[in-house]
């Protein structure tokens, strides 16, 4: 990439971040998609055995808003091994259901984008930082960013109605 093009790149991201991913913005009942590597963080998060055979997970995430900065979520997922060659799940994968409620954490911002918690019905909290009013990204418990692989990210994309 040359240096003009990474320069673009970079003041349009920027400037999407400063414009969508300012405290005080709210989701307001959206769904976001995505798959991500079954990580530590993110095993936990969701319930699933250490010793389980896991490549990926496929995310759909519904947030709703109750009031400004806080609302209800839901998270349907499927975990399991990639069938070979397709977008499957070896034997259709393992389904999963989580509710819960989020909120925007007040006073948290990573890369100067807000942070939100879901605060699910299985005790874990999942954390996401808004990089645009189009993409989500999972945090660890520290409120790093999480790192993918070749094949998958940690990052949410919204689904257009």
């Amino acid at each position: 990439m040359k240096v003009a093009e990474l320069v673009i790149y970079c003041a349009c991201f920027m400037s999407s971040v400063v414009a969508c991913g300012q405290p005080g913005t709210s989701i307001k009942n959206d769904r976001f998609s995505g798959t991500s590597p079954c990580g530590g963080v993110i095993r936990a998060i969701v319930g699933i055995p250490n010793d389980a055979a896991c490549e990926r997970i496929t995310w759909n995430v519904t947030v709703s808003t109750k009031q400004k900065g806080e609302g209800i979520c839901k998270i349907n997922a499927t975990w399991g091994m990639n069938q070979p060659n397709t977008e499957e799940f070896v034997n259709a994968g393992t389904k999963i259901e989580l509710k819960g409620n989020w909120n925007m954490a007040p006073n948290v911002v990573v890369n100067g984008s807000p942070v939100y918690r879901l605060r699910l019905d299985n005790g874990q909290t999942l954390s996401l930082v808004r990089l645009s009013a189009d993409l989500f990204h999972m945090l660890d418990g520290k409120d790093h960013l999480l790192i993918g692989n070749g094949s998958w990210s940690y990052t949410l994309n919204r689904i257009k109605k």
